[in-house]
Order: C-alpha cells, then structure tokens, then sequence
C-alpha cells in the first residue's frame, strides 16, 4: 500500500521541479487590455537578467533594450551598453521564486520528523528529497535560459521592447534606427 504512494509522491516531486512559466514566445498576451490608463500610473521595468560571457565573466541588471549587436542593462553603475557577441548564455528572471521559503519549510519538516520515532528514518529522507526537488524546481520554474542564437528576441522582456527612446542617455551614442 505504501509502495504506490511513495511512488506518486516521487513523481509529483519530479513534475513540479520540471515545471516553466514560460519561454520566448509572447505573442499571446494573458489577461485582457485595459484601455485609459495613464502611462505614469505604469510602473513598467525590464526583467532583471544574467549575462554569462566566455570565461565565466557574468553581468546582472535589468534589461533596458535590445539591438542587433548591443544589449543595454541597467546596472549599479547606470545604463550600459553591453556587445551581443560573445554571449554564452542569458538568464531573465520571469518572476520572483518563493525558493527560500520553501527550503524553510522544508527545513522545519524534516525536524519534526524526530517525533516519528523509528519511521524518521522514512520520514526524514522523504522531506530532505521533496525539500530539495520543490526549492530547485521553485527557482529553475521562474527563470528562462536564452541561447546565443536566441538573443534578439530578449526585445520582449525589455523595458524598452521598441529600442532605447531619442534622449533617454544624452551621454552615451545610440544606434541609427
């Protein structure tokens, strides 16, 4: 009796560490328009992402725009431009993960296994797995892996999904549209 109940819990562990909120493809937009809304009452940002280059060097802000051969983060430093090539890999953050919630509660699970008694040799390893399969699957679900051939769709997660607006960065030289 257990043995399949064992195993669906294996299984729901598995599926829900393999889950994705999504990829590249936004051509459909969830929910429905609102119209009449004033653009200052928009908090709009660009998704916060990790540029990896060769080597290991990695860069991290939010993404302001995307050109054919420069992407523009906003960083500690300020808007920076930074070449496409060469780029590893891009990671963009979807949403928040709730990962360190869930590495807690499964943390004060698998210590009130000491009241099993003899089961928490059961009991605890039980929690340590589901523990650590929700907490990776809770942060790989919010984020997307962009491959390098995939870089000039990132337009989509941009502040500015159009290209950086005329007079945005007086300071920096931008791209003829």
């Amino acid at each position: 009796m257990s043995r399949p109940w064992c195993l669906a819990g294996c299984l729901l562990a598995l599926a829900c560490a393999s889950s994705n909120l999504g990829g590249l493809d936004r051509s459909q937009a969830p929910g429905t328009p609102k119209t009449g809304v004033n653009v200052a009452e928009v908090p709009v940002r660009g998704h916060r992402v990790w540029v990896t280059r060769p080597g290991g060097e990695e860069l991290s802000g939010e993404l302001l725009a995307v050109e054919e051969e420069r992407i523009w983060l906003q960083t500690a430093e300020g808007a920076e431009p930074f070449p496409v090539a060469p780029t590893d890999r891009v990671t963009v953050e979807l949403a928040k993960s709730d990962r360190g919630k869930t590495a807690l509660w499964s943390t004060f699970g698998c210590a009130s296994t000491v009241t099993h008694g003899s089961f928490l040799i059961f009991t605890g390893p039980a929690w340590i797995a589901t523990g650590v399969t929700s907490s990776v699957g809770a942060r790989r679900s919010t984020e997307l892996n962009v491959d390098p051939g995939d870089l000039p769709r990132l337009y989509q997660f941009a502040r500015f999904p159009q290209g950086l607006p005329q007079g945005f960065l007086p300071e920096v030289e931008q791209s003829p549209d």
